[in-house]
């Protein structure tokens, strides 16, 4: 039997609507109708920026459709709510932005930051090293709001990272890490706030 786990993704705007991909059991995936504008990213274009950015991802030839589909709509600036077996590769659908944001605007898209930020919320310290030690190993920019250095903050606060993981208890204790999401540098490049392990929120 595999377990369903979930990720969040907010991206900025952050608004209300959400976007479901699911896949439990036999389950088929559910995705809700949303507008797309028309200044959006054409599938064209979609396609072959993934195609590019994952020639940079050793391990990974491509997609499966459940990614796709939420990554799609992540460039689209749609809310994303994943639930996904353990082991689908929900981590790839935001490992991939900051990539994907760079490689969309080298193609003239200029909405798209050159160097994003996102933020992922884990509960999980274990995880989060875990995501950190992967990142890194693929040479992305990452740090962990728990335990930083002076220098990491500083560098956290000037948007240096391309990945900030920090967990529940920091980001919403601790007004420094809360008004870091409104200084210039955040609103400027924060693409979107991830929630991992998303479908424990209620015991958090």
């Amino acid at each position: 039997m595999q377990i369903a786990k979930a990720i969040m993704v907010c991206c900025k705007p952050f608004r209300k609507q959400m976007i479901f991909c699911a896949e439990m059991s036999t389950k088929n995936d559910i995705t809700g109708k949303t507008d797309i504008t028309s200044n959006s990213v054409s599938r064209k274009d979609f396609d072959a920026a993934v195609k590019t950015i994952l020639k940079c991802f050793v391990g990974v030839t491509e997609l499966n459709k459940h990614q796709d589909n939420a990554l799609f709509r992540l460039i689209h600036r749609h809310d994303v709510f994943a639930v996904l077996p353990t082991g689908f590769g929900k981590s790839l659908i935001f490992q991939l932005l900051p990539s994907l944001c760079r490689e969309l605007n080298l193609m003239g898209y200029d909405s798209f930051p050159e160097n994003c930020v996102v933020v992922v919320i884990c509960p999980l310290v274990a995880l989060i090293e875990s995501h950190i030690n992967e990142l890194k190993k693929r040479g992305i920019a990452c740090a962990c709001l728990s335990g930083i250095s002076q220098q990491d903050k500083t560098d956290v606060l000037d948007g240096k990272y391309s990945f900030i993981f920090t967990n529940p208890e920091t980001i919403v204790m601790n007004e420094k890490w809360r008004e870091m999401l409104q200084n210039p540098v955040y609103q400027k490049r924060l693409f979107a706030i991830v929630t991992d392990e998303a479908h424990v929120i209620p015991k958090w």
